[in-house]
């Protein structure tokens, strides 16, 4: 019995500190390279359609436990990206997705937003603008950004103080246009337009290069995309005929684990797709289809990755010029005070003095006028 005893104890060590090697591997040290991160894996569009107000937010809410299907721009690889980095199994079945509108409660306890809108204003604006549209998503080949109907703008500017990321042109009394190729198509600008002057269009340009979905023989396939069901035997026929010097076999193995990263490290993009190695292939592996479909998803996510941290940069500096506005205004207003402060005897003597019929206000007035707080 002591034996078992001793067996049990030291196998719970074990399997304990085989979970704390794994945990330490995969999860950051501490918790703000957590926040870093998940905040890296989401799609910087700033829309607050998670219910909170940014992506900032939202991953210091999934790094406290949040639900991790809140972001309808990042979609499923979003999700199963966040699900790989926080160690959780990819099959596990999530919360039913539910529409911004479903989740008001929520998001009704987010701060108020860029332009002072809440997040339930513009979750129930924006789910009620998709069900009017018919948008419901975008295609897998474009992205939604705004666009101003130009002729209609009045010139207000409230559109310009509501985009996250600095995408829209304009002063105050002259049209407005948007910068396609910076707009995140987060909305935000459209419950703060008061002429609805703004739609939400399909982006001219492709979101990212398209894997080729045709059949017929010699063409790329959808079955294609996984390599399908054949089995590599590993008989290195492939190796041998590569023009590139390349290990096809190795490849393979990797983008079937999911492991693109590794791949591209090992020389993916120097394939020319000569299809030399699916004719000595025994088991008609359609290697050349399988890279080609690799190397446009490596491309795609390279790009999504770049405007990500465009965006992110974008909303970044104009937070902090909003700041340091607000911080020359209160600056400002101090060295009124002081200089009001500074000036007692002129003060009283202004207040006191007879002011027959003036309705102008002394300089003590205008004091406390100033340091009365504004509703």
């Amino acid at each position: 019995m002591m034996a078992l005893a001793v067996a049990v104890l030291v196998g719970l060590t074990m399997v304990l500190g085989a979970g704390l090697v794994w945990a330490g591997t995969r999860l950051p040290d501490n918790a703000d390279a957590l926040i870093d991160a998940i905040d890296a894996l989401l799609p910087q569009t700033q829309c607050a359609q998670c219910g909170y107000p940014g992506c900032r937010p939202y991953a210091e809410a999934v790094a406290k436990g949040a639900a991790l299907d809140l972001c309808p721009p990042g979609g499923e690889e979003t999700v199963a990206a966040l699900k790989n980095l926080l160690g959780e199994d990819p099959g596990e079945s999530t919360a039913t997705p539910q529409s911004p509108a479903a989740r008001l409660p929520a998001a009704a306890n987010a701060n108020a937003l860029h332009d002072g809108h809440s997040t339930r204003r513009l979750a129930a604006n924006r789910s009620e603008r998709r069900l009017l549209t018919g948008i419901a998503k975008a295609s897998e080949n474009s992205e939604l950004i705004a666009k101003i109907r130009e002729p209609e703008c009045v010139g207000c500017a409230l559109c310009v103080t509501a985009c996250p990321v600095d995408a829209i042109l304009g002063a105050p009394g002259f049209m407005h246009s948007v910068l396609e190729r910076q707009c995140t198509g987060c909305e935000l600008c459209l419950p703060a337009c008061p002429v609805d002057c703004i739609d939400l269009v399909q982006a001219p340009f492709p979101a990212f290069i398209p894997p080729a979905a045709t059949t017929g023989k010699g063409r790329r396939t959808r079955a294609s995309l996984n390599g399908g069901d054949a089995p590599c035997i590993g008989c290195n026929r492939c190796e041998e005929v590569c023009p590139q010097g390349l290990a096809p076999q190795h490849l393979l193995r990797l983008l079937r684990a999911r492991q693109s990263g590794q791949a591209a490290a090992d020389g993916l993009d120097a394939c020319i797709e000569c299809r030399l190695c699916d004719r000595v292939c025994p088991t008609q592996i359609p290697l050349a289809d399988i890279f080609h479909a690799a190397k446009n998803e490596l491309t795609r996510r390279t790009a999504k990755e770049a405007n990500a941290a465009a965006a992110k940069a974008r909303f970044q500096a104009r937070t902090a010029r909003l700041a340091e506005r607000e911080t020359a205004a209160e600056d400002r207003r101090r060295e009124r005070l002081t200089r009001f402060r500074r000036q007692p005897a002129m003060a009283a003597n202004r207040l006191g003095a007879p002011n027959s019929g003036s309705s102008h206000p002394t300089d003590e007035q205008t004091a406390i006028e100033i340091e009365r707080p504004t509703a």
